[in-house]
Parts: structure tokens; C-alpha cells; sequence
């Protein structure tokens, strides 16, 4: 399996913090990561809002929600509140901004972290529409058996005011390689070809609201995606939340079954039933053999479903023209049966796990033949 690594990329001024940390949690090859200093996601080029990055390969460029670090490009809206009403934007959130950047109207009051390697909380105000508003960004983990390593990231936008108002945001983001989504569910794949892509990143929003995305320009040119949310009735001096965005990402790096656990995720997310999905890559030590040859193969199981795979046994058979090397067979906490043919030969070699294969969760199992 591919290594790869996932960055999540969040951000805040560090000046109301002391030795400030990323939430972060690791998932088998995969790390999730939430820093909240600018710099950290920033490579020579972009600014890395959310992305990943096949580990495996020097200089791969990243994929997923990516800005050019420009000026111009910096000061584009990420977020935009727009009144619903009127259908007038109340006011537009930079990139910069949002990373923490003060100005004239748009003030840090908060910044905390609440078991810094969990979440991070940070409010800012800005007056318009002649009142004072309160902006709630909030990123953290939360615990999921369903999911790789059982933890997401939830990202959650609040919004409080002095007077009654209603309210919508609008989230917009670009993105490199390749897109697909279902309904509310965006995948973001590491390939231009999203069927060839070996790795995604999920992202469910909100269903009451409408994902849409944007066409591109040229073949390797970031294009655009965009949400809006249903219409958010605030009352005077309540907050009340505008977005909750759930992230996870894929664990094995094999495209079809990459695709797949991807999909099965947004089932998750989109309240579908959860049920485990057992797959297995075999691979063998030698691509050629002749006659007297001895071959190590390896089968490698893996659940990209959203429930645990209980009591799960397997069978593979001894190849025709081979012959199986007596307790050669060996496999990740597992109970070993070699069913035998009435005169004594090998027929299969079976594995019985006693601990449930977790979602996300890859089990190896080995044995040995000699060719006839």
C-alpha cells in the first residue's frame, strides 16, 4: 500500500497563545493535520487550505483545496455571510482573514484551545449592516468508530448578533486534481482522473444546503467549488451555527478500493447504513517461477466499509500445480486451518481473526508453496 499524507489546514494568529500545537491524530500511513499558523501551510507557491500529499514520492505536488500565494489571491473571499432577505452580502471573509489576520473591522477577541491537540476555538468581531457581529471558528476531533483510526475533523462556523437577522454563508474553495461529488458529499482525488486516484479527501456538508461543482479552464488549472447554506434564523444575542463540516479521508492506496472506501464514507456521513467491506490485494515475492521454485504469498485484507468486520474468517486455496510448505502460514493475530484431500495434501489454507477488523483497518496473511 502507498504511504500517503493528508494535512488539514486551519489557521490563527499565535498572539494570544502560548506554544500553540496542531490538532492533529494519525490514521496508519495517514496523518490529519490543523495547524493554526500560516506559515505551516504555506509551500513557495500556495497557501494549503486543505490537501494531501502521496508520501512515497519526491516533489509530488499536492491536491486538494489550494490557493496561489498571491496577494490578490489572499484577499479573495473564502467565506461570504450574505443576508437573506435582501439577498446582499453582509460581508466577505479573506483567506487572510480567516487565517487571523486583524484589521480596521475585523478584530480577534478569543482564542482557545481546549486540549490543544483536540480542538481550537477563535471568535472575531466586525460590525455591518449597523450592528456587531461574533464569527466562531471552530476545529476539532471527534470520535467515530465508523471512520480510519476512529477520529474526523469537524469544522463549525457560529455566528452571534445584537439584532434578529437572517443569515447564509457561502463557502468557496479551489482545487487541484480531480472532483467528484454526490449530492452533499465532495471527494477530492490525487489524480486528474478521479477513478485513478489512489488516495481522497471527504468532505460532507450540510444537506440542507446546495454543493455545486465549478467547471475548469485548462487541464491542470485549480477549478472552483461552492456552498451555500439553507437560511439561518439568528435571534438577538444567540449564536447559532451557519456550517458544520465533516473530514475524513481515504486509507488504502489502491484507486478502485480508494474510490470505493471514499464512497462508503459519504454513505456514513449522509446517515446511510453502515456496513464493513472486506478487500484483499495478493501479491507473490517472485513474478516467474519454474519448477522446484519457492513463492511467498502474501494477501493483505483490508475493511474500507464504516463498521467493524466481526469474527471474520478466510480461505484461500493452494494454487493447482503447487504445493503447500508445511507451517509456512502465518497471519496478524489470527487462528490458523489447513484443510486437507483425503490423501493428506493441502487443499486450502484458512484464517480466523478473533478481533474485529475495524474500519480502516489492513490485516496481513502469508504462506509458502513449492512449484510442481
Amino acid at each position: 500500500m502507498k504511504a500517503f499524507l493528508i494535512f488539514f489546514f486551519f489557521f490563527a494568529s499565535s498572539a494570544m497563545m502560548v506554544a500553540q500545537q496542531s490538532v492533529s491524530f494519525r490514521a496508519g500511513d495517514m496523518i490529519v493535520l490543523a495547524p493554526t499558523v500560516i506559515d505551516a501551510a504555506s509551500n513557495n507557491n500556495s497557501v494549503l487550505v486543505l490537501s494531501g500529499k502521496i508520501g512515497t514520492e519526491k516533489d509530488s505536488k499536492p491536491f486538494g483545496i489550494i490557493f496561489p500565494k498571491k496577494n490578490k489571491e489572499l484577499t479573495q473571499p473564502l467565506i461570504e455571510l450574505i443576508d437573506n432577505s435582501s439577498n446582499k452580502i453582509i460581508r466577505k471573509i479573506s483567506l487572510e482573514e480567516y487565517f487571523g489576520k486583524e484589521s480596521k473591522d475585523w478584530k480577534k477577541i478569543q482564542q482557545e484551545c481546549v486540549n490543544t491537540l483536540d480542538k481550537d476555538v477563535a471568535v472575531f468581531s466586525f460590525k455591518a449592516v449597523e450592528q456587531e457581529f461574533k464569527f466562531y471558528r471552530t476545529i476539532q476531533i471527534v470520535s467515530s468508530e465508523n471512520v480510519p483510526a476512529g477520529k474526523i475533523i469537524v469544522f463549525s462556523i457560529d455566528l452571534k448578533t445584537d439584532n434578529p437577522v437572517d443569515v447564509k454563508l457561502r463557502f468557496t474553495g479551489l482545487y487541484l486534481k480531480s472532483v467528484l461529488n454526490e449530492g452533499n458529499t465532495l471527494f477530492i482525488g490525487d489524480d486528474l482522473n478521479g477513478k485513478e486516484s489512489s488516495s481522497f479527501l471527504v468532505l460532507n456538508f450540510p444537506s440542507s444546503g446546495n454543493l455545486k461543482s465549478l467547471s475548469v479552464k485548462g487541464k491542470n488549472d485549480p477549478a472552483k467549488f461552492s456552498y451555500e447554506s439553507a437560511p439561518v434564523k439568528i435571534e438577538s444575542g444567540k449564536t447559532s451555527n451557519l456550517l458544520t463540516l465533516k473530514i475524513s479521508a481515504t486509507t488504502v492506496g489502491v484507486s478502485s478500493h480508494a474510490l470505493k472506501q471514499a464512497m462508503n464514507l459519504g454513505k456514513l456521513f449522509n446517515q446511510q447504513k453502515t456496513n464493513p467491506d472486506l478487500v484483499a490485494l495478493t501479491s507473490v515475492d517472485k513474478p516467474s517461477t519454474n519448477a522446484g521454485d519457492t513463492v511467498l504469498t502474501t494477501i493483505q485484507y483490508y475493511n474500507i466499509g464504516t463498521s467493524a468486520a466481526a469474527e471474520v474468517k478466510l480461505d484461500n486455496p493452494v494454487p493447482a500445480g503447487a504445493r503447500y510448505i508445511e507451517k509456512s502460514a502465518g497471519g496478524d493475530g489470527s487462528e490458523i486451518d489447513v484443510k486437507r484431500s483425503s490423501s493428506g495434501e493441502a487443499t486450502s489454507i484458512g484464517w480466523k481473526f478473533a478481533a474485529p477488523i475495524l474500519p480502516g483497518e489492513g490485516k496481513k496473511v502469508f504462506f509458502k508453496i513449492v512449484i510442481l
